[in-house]
């Protein structure tokens, strides 16, 4: 929905992209729901300790901002979208895509936009995970999580999705790399 809501509304699309939709869907129902729950209640839980004091809190938004979202999750979207969204706007590609390359072309996209979606998500999630880390009771974290996500997609969404617009791009689909804060 939130990446329906992207195009929609933020983007002003006069027809909704179901390819982008459900590759967008896909990730984020696999990554924001079971893996998060798997980072967020077990793994910091494990290496930070269960405590909402000020010292874990800042440990696991710090591990969060520069460790596992720029360096996991980010990488993770980008090689999605590289195997699964562009071999489908592509006539005759293989799909998924598979090959090499797509490893390059994601870090690309990483490298060119990874800035300023990271700027966007420290400016949404810091304050939201005090609340995550600080406040809300670990068996209600991931509904919290879902909860601010919907606003984080949207800007993902939008963020990520700007250099597919109608118009831009390789040949091949891809959208042309460009310098950190200019996307």
């Amino acid at each position: 929905m939130s990446d329906a809501f992207a195009q929609k509304v933020v983007q002003g699309d006069a027809s909704l992209d179901c390819k982008r939709t459900l590759i967008f869907s896909t990730f984020s129902g696999w990554y924001a729901g079971w893996f998060q729950h798997f980072v967020y209640n077990l793994a910091y839980g494990r290496l930070y300790g269960r405590g909402s004091d000020f010292a874990t809190v800042a440990k696991k938004i710090a591990s969060d901002h520069f460790a596992h979202v720029p360096f996991i999750c980010l990488p993770s979207y980008y090689l999605w979208q590289e195997s699964l969204l562009v071999p489908l706007r592509q006539d005759g590609a293989q799909f998924p895509r598979l090959d090499v390359g797509v490893f390059h072309d994601a870090f690309g996209r990483w490298r060119a936009e990874a800035l300023g979606v990271m700027i966007a998500f420290w400016k949404l999630w810091t304050p939201a995970h005090i609340v995550t880390f600080g406040f809300a009771p670990e068996p209600l974290r991931i509904t919290w999580v879902a909860v601010v996500s919907a606003v984080w997609l949207v800007i993902c969404s939008v963020l990520t999705h700007q250099s597919f617009r109608k118009g831009e791009g390789d040949e091949a689909g891809r959208p042309e790399a460009s310098p950190p804060g200019q996307e």
